[in-house]
This record gives C-alpha cells, sequence and structure tokens, in this order.
C-alpha cells in the first residue's frame, strides 16, 4: 500500500546486490519487486537488518558500517520528502528477483519470448528446447494485459 492509497501486487521476492561507496558489495535479502512503482526504495530496516546503522542529520543520511571502522558506505540528501542516495548509480544496482513465484517466472518468459503463448511456453519446456530455460508449472487460466490490448480492433472514425 502506498501514500496515496494505491496499491500494487508483489510479484516477486529476492535479493540485490548494491554497489556502495567504498566499491565494496551489500547484499540485501527479501527485496520486493513491485513493478507498479517507479522508484527504487531501500527500508532502513533493510539496511539495519544487513548490520549497517542509519544516521539522519539535517538534510543528510549516512549508512555507517561500524564493524569496518565507522565508514560511511552511502550517503543520502533529502530531496522532496525522500533521501536520495548520492552514490547511487542505476548500472550499479542488479535487481534480480530470484525467489520469484512461479506465476511471475510464466510472464516472465513470456515477455522474454515476444509474448508468446504459454502452452508453447509449456512445449519449449518439456522438449527442453532452451538452455537455462526454468521448470514452469502448468498454468490453467492466464491473461496477459497486454497481449488482450494488442489484439483489440478499433473501428475508424
Amino acid at each position: 500500500m502506498c501514500a496515496n492509497n494505491a496499491s500494487y501486487p508483489i510479484i516477486g521476492v529476492g535479493e540485490i546486490e548494491l554497489t556502495i561507496a567504498n566499491g565494496g558489495v551489500v547484499i540485501l535479502k527479501n527485496v520486493l519487486y513491485v513493478p507498479g512503482i517507479k522508484k527504487n526504495l531501500i527500508s532502513v530496516p533493510l539496511i539495519a537488518k544487513v548490520g549497517l546503522h542509519v544516521h539522519f542529520v539535517d538534510d543528510k543520511c549516512m549508512v555507517r558500517d561500524f564493524s569496518n571502522g565507522d565508514v560511511i558506505v552511502i550517503s543520502g540528501t533529502l530531496c522532496n520528502g525522500l533521501y536520495r542516495l548520492d552514490t547511487y548509480k542505476r548500472a550499479a544496482l542488479n535487481a534480480l528477483a530470484v525467489h520469484t513465484s512461479s506465476m511471475a517466472e510464466m510472464e516472465l518468459w513470456h515477455a522474454r519470448f515476444g509474448h508468446l503463448n504459454f502452452n508453447s511456453l509449456l512445449h519449449l519446456q518439456k522438449k527442453d528446447m532452451v538452455i537455462g530455460f526454468p521448470t514452469l508449472e502448468s498454468i490453467e487460466k492466464h491473461a496477459c494485459e497486454r497481449c488482450i490490448v494488442g489484439k483489440m480492433h478499433c473501428t475508424p472514425f
């Protein structure tokens, strides 16, 4: 549930690697993949679970690692009510939901293969035609919203 009372489904749960200021890597576990939210958000409890400490002073936020001699690993600046990480680089954030549900995995491969129908995806799996293809479960009914919109007809006006 978001601040504007909109709710978005959680499609997957996994872990991400976050490259930090000193060149190290912090692995955040149990990260939620919510495609409806357009910004990447990191919660303070999630940072605390990996042994880091968060300090807020005026309009600055500092994430410190006391186990390595009180090193500031990430800093942020207050921007429109949220702290934006100063060292954040989109390329450094490898967000892969590794523990996704079977349905989310099926949707992912459906999109990767150009919205191939689900029976054909199961056929690819059954015949072992794709290297690295995960084991997908048979799904009785599923409707891809993008496929439905793409098949709609519009009368000229």
